[in-house]
Protein backbone atom coordinates (compact mmCIF):
# COMPACT_ATOMS: atom_id res chain seq x y z
CA UNK A 1 0.00 0.00 0.00
CA UNK A 2 0.76 3.95 -1.29
CA UNK A 3 0.93 6.40 1.65
CA UNK A 4 1.88 9.87 2.31
CA UNK A 5 2.63 12.00 5.38
CA UNK A 6 4.95 14.33 6.09
CA UNK A 7 8.71 14.36 7.77
CA UNK A 8 10.21 17.45 7.27
CA UNK A 9 13.51 17.18 8.79
CA UNK A 10 13.55 14.16 5.70
CA UNK A 11 12.29 16.48 3.53
CA UNK A 12 15.44 18.06 3.38
CA UNK A 13 17.30 14.88 1.69
CA UNK A 14 17.67 15.91 -2.03
CA UNK A 15 17.01 12.69 -4.80
CA UNK A 16 20.17 11.13 -6.26
CA UNK A 17 20.15 7.78 -8.50
CA UNK A 18 23.24 6.63 -6.34
CA UNK A 19 22.64 7.88 -2.66
CA UNK A 20 24.17 7.99 0.60
CA UNK A 21 21.01 6.78 2.57
CA UNK A 22 18.30 5.74 2.75
CA UNK A 23 15.00 5.99 4.65
CA UNK A 24 13.76 2.72 6.60
CA UNK A 25 9.73 3.09 8.08
CA UNK A 26 8.55 1.22 10.98
CA UNK A 27 5.09 1.27 10.46
CA UNK A 28 5.10 5.86 11.12
CA UNK A 29 8.76 6.64 12.31
CA UNK A 30 11.18 6.92 9.36
CA UNK A 31 14.58 6.24 10.02
CA UNK A 32 17.22 7.91 7.50
CA UNK A 33 20.69 5.29 7.76
CA UNK A 34 24.26 5.98 5.84
CA UNK A 35 24.85 3.32 3.50
CA UNK A 36 27.88 5.30 2.30
CA UNK A 37 30.25 7.20 3.94
CA UNK A 38 28.89 10.82 4.51
CA UNK A 39 32.10 13.31 5.16
CA UNK A 40 31.16 16.50 7.02
CA UNK A 41 29.39 19.31 5.04
CA UNK A 42 28.68 16.74 2.36
CA UNK A 43 24.58 16.26 1.29
CA UNK A 44 23.03 13.59 2.34
CA UNK A 45 20.92 11.65 -0.01
CA UNK A 46 18.30 9.51 -0.84
CA UNK A 47 16.53 7.86 -3.32
CA UNK A 48 12.98 8.57 -4.31
CA UNK A 49 11.77 6.29 -6.52
CA UNK A 50 12.02 2.38 -7.21
CA UNK A 51 15.39 0.87 -8.23
CA UNK A 52 13.32 -1.78 -9.75
CA UNK A 53 12.13 0.77 -12.54
CA UNK A 54 14.43 1.08 -16.14
CA UNK A 55 16.49 4.37 -15.93
CA UNK A 56 13.97 5.93 -18.59
CA UNK A 57 11.24 4.97 -16.17
CA UNK A 58 12.81 6.55 -13.25
CA UNK A 59 13.41 9.87 -14.95
CA UNK A 60 9.55 9.77 -16.12
CA UNK A 61 8.79 9.14 -12.44
CA UNK A 62 10.60 12.02 -10.73
CA UNK A 63 9.63 14.55 -13.67
CA UNK A 64 6.13 13.67 -13.50
CA UNK A 65 5.64 13.30 -9.65
CA UNK A 66 8.63 14.96 -7.99
CA UNK A 67 8.30 18.09 -10.21
CA UNK A 68 12.13 17.72 -11.87
CA UNK A 69 12.86 19.29 -15.09
CA UNK A 70 13.81 16.24 -17.69
CA UNK A 71 17.80 17.75 -17.68
CA UNK A 72 17.85 17.83 -13.46
CA UNK A 73 16.19 14.24 -13.53
CA UNK A 74 18.43 12.89 -16.37
CA UNK A 75 21.94 14.23 -14.46
CA UNK A 76 20.27 12.39 -10.64
CA UNK A 77 20.23 8.88 -12.51
CA UNK A 78 23.55 9.14 -14.16
CA UNK A 79 24.72 6.91 -11.83
CA UNK A 80 21.56 5.25 -10.72
CA UNK A 81 20.26 1.43 -11.05
CA UNK A 82 19.23 0.36 -13.94
CA UNK A 83 17.81 -3.29 -14.44
CA UNK A 84 18.85 -3.35 -18.18
CA UNK A 85 22.54 -3.53 -16.74
CA UNK A 86 21.46 -5.99 -14.15
CA UNK A 87 21.65 -3.13 -11.33
CA UNK A 88 18.71 -4.37 -9.34
CA UNK A 89 19.97 -7.83 -8.68
CA UNK A 90 23.14 -6.45 -7.60
CA UNK A 91 21.46 -4.19 -5.12
CA UNK A 92 18.98 -6.88 -3.85
CA UNK A 93 22.15 -8.95 -2.81
CA UNK A 94 23.49 -6.37 -0.35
Amino acid sequence: PTGIALYTDLSLCNHCGSPNAVVVFDQWQAQLTAIKEIQPGEEITIDYISTAMTRSERIKCLTSHYFINNTQAEQAEQDGPDPSRGDVETCKKL
